[in-house]
């Protein structure tokens, strides 16, 4: 039983089980069966030889040998013969173990021994019977009409006595017991098969939600890439426009708004750890000069050309930004003003190579002024810019290039 409640396991429908179950048991029962019955059918040839014994052999071997031609060809597929052929090896067991019964308590002065195993003969077939029934739905009959047949030929036909009547009792027992057990088995298979087809409709649709959720949790993963890609992007624009508006888009230093901003916060969070703070004012000469006269597109490329100067020579951790027009402030950290002056000569040497190569009558020039910080004279950024802007007033004074 548990043998054929494997293929309940299975994704079939009811009748797939059924007929599926009949094909294995089938073919089992005539492995078996053919050797066995041909053995005994030899016997009965050459020992019994009751015709009726033989024939009833005969047509079980045939039977058997046919639903294993069948259940190895193409017919396989067509179940309606494989369940055909399995009730009739069944029918034909239990017939052929009756016409035994018959033909032995058919002959006078038998030994009781040989009446005895004849009954035993017919309780083996019966559970064998019992045991290859699969789940055939008429198997009730099976053994019923057979025995009947039986029954009715010792009493009627050979008006067996009462004694030997009493030899059917436990075939009788058992036979009654086979028929509950079937139908205990048959209602166990269909409670297990529709359970099962219960959990498989559960399971599909468990998994078709499983599905779906995992489908909207790879929708939702790819709505996050894409939320993730959004928000970069936008955090790179920000940046990008962040940093363009801290940039002053002429010479790319950084615009007045920026550098006083970054200054400032030094000042506020960052004086005390500072040793020393330099700071140049400078202011283009001329500006208006080539303004006025060459146009305002090469007034840009001479602040272009100063911004790049002055952004070569400072270091990392100084800043240095266009503050106005033609001004711009140079923040040192840790450099004296004497050290802050000789780098400013050394861009006005860079300015003077630069005039070499310009080819209008024009030359660029710079005045500074740098100032290094003081406690006691400067209370805080303003003053110390403003100190820088007078020196830086005095040395273009001193030029006179104003």
């Amino acid at each position: 039983m548990l043998l054929y409640n494997n293929f309940i396991t299975s994704d079939k429908n009811i009748d797939e089980v059924i007929n599926y179950t009949s094909l294995t048991t089938g073919r089992l029962l005539s492995f078996i069966g053919i050797p066995i019955l041909l053995y005994f059918t030899f016997q009965d040839l050459f020992i019994v030889e009751i015709p009726i014994l033989i024939y009833s052999r005969l047509v079980t071997i045939i039977t058997m040998s046919t639903f294993l031609v069948i259940s190895f060809s193409n017919f396989k597929k067509k179940f309606k013969f494989i369940k055909i052929f399995h009730y009739l090896i069944l029918l034909s067991l239990i017939m052929m173990v009756s016409n035994i019964v018959i033909s032995i308590f058919s002959i006078h002065n038998i030994d009781k021994s040989i009446k005895l195993g004849t009954v035993d003969g017919l309780i083996l077939i019966l559970l064998i019977s019992f045991l290859f029934s699969g789940y055939l739905k008429y198997y009730f009959w099976l053994v019923i009409i057979p025995q009947s047949y039986m029954y009715l030929m010792l009493i009627f036909y050979l008006n067996i006595d009462m004694q030997n009547l009493l030899l059917f009792v436990n075939p009788f027992i058992i036979t009654i017991l086979i028929l509950l057990l079937y139908n205990y088995k048959r209602k166990l298979f269909l409670k297990q098969y529709f359970l099962m087809k219960k959990n498989l409709i559960q399971k599909e649709k468990l998994q078709s939600k499983v599905d779906k959720l995992e489908e909207l949790n790879l929708k939702l993963n790819d709505l996050n890439e894409e939320l993730e890609k959004e928000i970069k992007e936008k955090e790179i624009l920000q940046r990008k426009l962040k940093k363009k508006a801290n940039i002053d888009e002429l010479t790319s230093l950084l615009n007045r708004r920026a550098l006083f901003e970054v200054i400032q916060n030094i000042f506020k969070y960052n004086r005390k750890r500072i040793k020393v703070i330099t700071i140049c004012f400078i202011d283009v000469d001329k500006l208006k000069y080539i303004n006025d006269n060459f146009g305002h597109k090469e007034g840009d490329i001479v602040l272009f050309k100063i911004g790049k100067i002055l952004k070569e020579h400072v270091r990392e951790k100084d800043y240095v930004g266009r503050i106005g027009g033609d001004e711009f402030l140079i923040y040192f950290e840790n450099i004296t003003k004497e050290k802050a002056e000789n780098i400013m000569n050394r861009i006005n040497d860079k300015i003077k190579k630069e005039n070499k190569i310009i080819s209008k009558n024009y030359q660029i020039s710079i005045s500074y002024g740098c100032v290094q910080y003081d406690e006691e004279k400067h209370n805080d950024l303003d003053d110390m810019i403003y100190a820088a802007d007078r020196k830086m007033y005095t040395h273009k004074k001193g030029k006179n290039t104003r």
